[in-house]
């Protein structure tokens, strides 16, 4: 684009800003600074975005899912197999049908998601994403409260 600056003069198709800021940046959100007097001088396009971080690429979150995912699986397996064993022991002790009938299945564990997500990604990113979820929802809607209380 040789009507003015752009994205690409930061360099963000090689490497996302974030992958370039040092911690103290990270922390600040002060790797932002370029896109935002981008934006002011004009309106950002996607190009001008660039190259997602490397933590964010689909590839690494999901290795990182798929692996807490199996672990998650393989603990519900380990917690259920030996419900299952008692219970097809009791099962073929029963003398009667009417026996197998009152006899209750056992509560088996289930894979959880959540769990596979807190570890794959961390508590901290987790509840993170969780707060910032709340703080968006209620700056949507508490102005609408206050306008109402206004009117």
């Amino acid at each position: 684009d040789t009507t003015g600056p752009s994205g690409r003069d930061l360099g963000v198709w090689e490497s996302s800003l974030e992958d370039r800021a040092n911690i103290f940046s990270l922390w600040w959100m002060s790797y932002l600074t370029p896109f935002l007097k981008l934006g002011s001088v004009k309106v950002l396009e996607a190009e001008d975005i660039g190259v997602p971080s490397k933590e964010d690429e689909a590839e690494q979150a999901y290795a990182h899912i798929s692996v807490a995912w199996e672990a998650e699986v393989a603990r519900a397996e380990a917690h259920n197999e030996p419900l299952k064993k008692a219970y097809e022991e009791e099962l073929s002790a029963c003398a009667t049908e009417e026996d197998r009938e009152k006899l209750q299945k056992p509560k088996y564990s289930e894979a959880s998601m959540a769990a596979a997500l807190r570890k794959g990604f961390g508590a901290c990113k987790v509840w993170t994403a969780i707060l910032m979820y709340v703080v968006s929802a209620l700056l949507q809607f508490v102005p609408v409260l206050i306008l109402n209380d206004l009117v």
